[in-house]
């Protein structure tokens, strides 16, 4: 008797999508979270004098800090009339989606991951952007991956979608971005995120920074 109900049950399911409604379907993305991605045009006309400039910060104070570098180098807070301070600046000025006459404060510091080293999972409380720039990079020194903020509210609902759904859409639990040299990020400081263990013989180097908005929006 109960070999007939599960036999029945299977010939049921197979009713059904013998008899599927058709459907006009579409999905549309509420609440994203915004990854901001730009990349520096002929950036290789000053990599070498970016990169000279962060291994002299660090003959400066080879000891630097240590938060959630695991093996690399990470250097203080930088000062504005850093070269690279103005740099990032200058981009998050003229961003074209920002509301006009924003002010906002900016924390950068450069990071040396040599091989073996990484970056633990972590998140930059007290700001509302951060960023990564990258100076020098090589294959397999190391990702980026950030972590949903969904993971837990949403983890079957992530679980149940097809590949192709989560590719579509950016509806996973985690995505990572693979560093490029003159390429820079700019996400929530709220979004978990951790940097791969550096697999090459090269150093990957980069600056991060926070930025913490000041004006009334």
């Amino acid at each position: 008797m109960e070999q007939d109900n599960q036999n029945q049950k299977a010939k049921n399911n197979l009713l059904k999508k013998d008899h599927l409604v058709d459907l006009k379907y579409k999905a549309q993305l509420l609440f994203p979270t915004c990854i901001h991605i730009f990349e520096y045009e002929n950036f290789e006309s000053v990599k070498d004098e970016l990169v000279q400039h962060v291994y002299e910060e660090k003959d400066r104070d080879p000891k630097g800090r240590i938060l959630s570098n695991r093996g690399g180098w990470q250097s203080r807070d930088f000062v504005k009339d850093d070269k690279i301070f103005s740099l990032i600046e200058k981009i998050f000025c003229e961003l074209p989606i920002l509301n006009k006459g924003i002010s906002f404060s900016l924390d950068c510091w450069f990071n040396i991951n040599k091989k073996g080293s990484y970056n633990t999972k972590h998140v930059h409380p007290t700001s509302d952007f951060s960023g990564v720039f990258w100076l020098k990079t090589s294959m397999n020194c190391g990702n980026i991956v950030f972590e949903s903020p969904h993971n837990f509210s949403s983890f079957i609902e992530i679980q149940s979608y097809t590949d192709k759904f989560k590719n579509d859409t950016g509806c996973t639990g985690g995505y990572f971005f693979n560093p490029i040299e003159g390429k820079m990020l700019i996400f929530p400081s709220s979004l978990e995120h951790e940097v791969q263990p550096n697999e090459s013989d090269e150093d990957r180097i980069s600056v991060s920074f926070n930025i913490k908005l000041l004006a009334e929006l």
